[in-house]
């Protein structure tokens, strides 16, 4: 049985990713956790930089739809984060079980996964270090994979391992030879390795919802990623016709954020955030929470209905 320094016990491995891998650990005194760990075949002195940096981050973040840091420990020698223990689903396992449930995100689901993240990311935006110093967060990793809902409905923002901050000097698109950031959610100038700001995070989160909306990818040219770097120098026709052909006030402001020009986007984040805010509203839901929640709930109450016949 492996331990942590600080007392966790390593109960077993919820995944992994390139550097990194998720373990589930309990403690005798608090409620389960997530440790974040490096892994032990990434020594490389870059890898445990970004590490380093992504732990710094945050530790500098408090806010209810960021997953909570808990401290830094070590296990077996490799350095990790205590983070807080989600239940739920990613939004690409959400839509999976929807989709075996031949269901789809409701709007107000996708207003109320617009409201929360883009609240997350605006106050990352504008966030200061504990020596009072602005961070200039960017995320620069918005996707299906790194937006958790929890079985309350409460969105969570996950992995800032390849965050921008302040006093980091790098462009931020390349560790050894491969590309920080997941390719099919990038913004235009990500992808050409260009200085970015809050507006790309604005981008990759509206390719999000626009693909949760549409139900289809939005770099849709093929799967390699050569295809979708090409498609990352040029706008998008196919997605905005699609979004034009949409009516409703939200897909107009999905329409802004997913400009091909940063500077045709929204100065700030918090332009999708209030009216994400304002769709709720009129949907008559005062708590953000609640239309997910409530499509966790039809999941767990839904079976998943037999394969056709032969």
């Amino acid at each position: 049985m492996q331990w942590s320094g600080d007392g966790y016990q390593i109960v077993r491995k919820l995944g992994e990713g390139g550097m990194a891998e998720i373990l589930l650990a309990e403690s005798a005194n608090g409620p389960p956790v997530a440790i974040k760990r490096v892994k032990e075949t990434c020594t490389d002195e870059q890898y445990l930089k970004l590490f380093n940096e992504e732990a710094r981050v945050m530790a500098a973040l408090s806010h209810r739809n960021i997953v909570s840091f808990i401290g830094r420990t070590m296990v077996d020698g490799s350095p990790a984060m205590v983070l807080e223990y989600l239940e739920g689903y990613d939004i690409r396992g959400l839509g999976n079980q929807l989709a075996r449930r031949k269901k789809r995100f409701t709007a107000e689901a996708i207003y109320s996964i617009a409201y929360q993240i883009s609240s997350a990311l605006a106050y990352a935006h504008m966030a200061w270090d504990p020596n009072g110093s602005e961070l200039k967060i960017v995320h620069r990793d918005i996707s299906p994979g790194n937006i958790f809902i929890n079985k309350q409905g409460i969105a969570k923002l996950l992995d800032f391992g390849v965050v921008k901050a302040e006093q980091r000097h790098d462009t931020g698109i390349t560790v050894g030879s491969q590309i920080k950031g997941s390719l099919r959610y990038m913004s235009p100038e990500q992808g050409r390795g260009e200085d970015v700001d809050g507006r790309s995070d604005q981008f990759s989160l509206a390719i999000v919802l626009y693909e949760i909306s549409a139900m289809r990818r939005y770099y849709h040219g093929s799967d390699s990623d050569l295809a979708v770097l090409r498609e990352l120098t040029m706008p998008n026709a196919r997605a905005e016709q699609a979004l034009k052909l949409q009516y409703d006030s939200f897909a107009q402001t999905l329409h802004k954020a997913l400009s091909y020009s940063k500077e045709d986007r929204f100065p700030e984040i918090r332009d999708i955030c209030r009216q994400a805010q304002l769709e709720l509203q009129r949907a008559g839901i005062s708590n953000p929470s609640r239309p997910l929640s409530d499509l966790l709930k039809e999941i767990e109450s839904s079976p998943i209905p037999p394969p056709p016949p032969r």
